[in-house]
């Protein structure tokens, strides 16, 4: 295999290599996880899952084989030009777990690779980058059971474009609330005899 056959990223976490692998094979959660990839239906069956959705703005039908092992968990992709994902974790000499994401495209001949080019997962940096950003938060609230209840009952279920309003939405608020407390103090203050 040659290294224009993959993609990896790798994420440095503080969780201990049995909670991350833990964390991982919740594979649904995972992939909702990448805030370019918009699941509409994950079943899940057996040895595998089926996923529709759509990935940076194309549509996306495939069916993957869920293997796990000693070196980590791996995706097998049918119909799709990336041939297996591969979770692989690994302990960090400091404490804590690193997460490696590897996409592989192998098994393609050039010809092919060229001509589905637009089927490369261009996604990869910025779900590692979510995933980084959520593991902090999960290993602090993923106990406590409302917080989980609202991440993958709801959060999670949002497309990323919904959770990206919803947050924006949750920002202004606050800062309306902020500017009307202030008012508030104001007119009281205003009001109020010396």
């Amino acid at each position: 295999m040659t290294d224009e056959d993959r993609a990896w990223v790798s994420v440095d976490t503080t969780l201990a290599p049995d909670e991350l692998r833990a964390f991982c094979r919740d594979i649904e959660r995972l992939l909702r996880l990448n805030p370019l990839l918009e699941v509409t239906s994950f079943v899940a069956d057996g040895a595998g899952f089926a996923l529709v959705g759509a990935l940076d703005g194309r549509p996306l039908a495939a069916r993957a084989e869920v293997t796990e092992d000693e070196r980590g968990i791996a995706l097998a992709w049918e119909g799709l030009l990336k041939k297996a994902t591969r979770l692989g974790v690994e302990p960090l000499p400091q404490g804590g777990a690193r997460l490696v994401i590897e996409d592989d495209y192998a098994g393609a001949d050039e010809d092919e690779r060229r001509t589905r080019l637009d089927e490369v997962d261009r996604s990869l940096l910025a779900w590692g980058q979510a995933i980084g950003g959520f593991l902090p938060r999960w290993k602090r609230w993923g106990g406590f059971g409302p917080w989980r209840w609202w991440t993958e009952g709801v959060w999670l279920r949002m497309t990323p474009q919904g959770r990206r309003v919803a947050r924006l939405i949750a920002w202004t608020t606050l800062a309306e609330f902020v500017v009307f407390l202030m008012v508030v103090a104001v007119m009281l203050a205003a009001v109020t005899p010396p």
